[in-house]
């Protein structure tokens, strides 16, 4: 789940907060609370079984992606092409591949 905090702008982008909702005990867990690269980042998929999501974000003008542990550790940055816009990111079934349109 993704929250916005209403008034908190950051050069015409708002803050938000990523969380993982757990349908079964009705747990409400904050995603990315030690690594933020910035103050605004969508979550992009969760790696199937390894406890890891894919977030995206802009920083200074350059499209980035990156795989993280649900904390927000141990940081992988996603390699994208230099040209164009990199968007709809998608893990495979396995989380072993990801595609993206350019």
């Amino acid at each position: 789940m993704l929250s916005i905090e209403a008034g908190i702008c950051h050069v015409d982008s708002t803050q938000t907060n990523l969380w993982l909702y757990d349908m079964e005990t009705e747990d409400l867990q904050p995603l990315m609370v030690g690594y933020r690269p910035v103050p605004y980042a969508s979550a992009v998929g969760l790696l199937p079984g390894e406890g890891r999501i894919i977030t995206g974000h802009n920083q200074g003008g350059v499209n980035r992606h990156v795989v993280s542990d649900l904390d927000g550790g141990n940081v992988t940055e996603v390699p994208l092409p230099d040209d164009g816009f990199s968007y709809c990111l998608q893990p495979s079934p396995d989380g072993e591949r990801v595609v993206f349109h350019t």
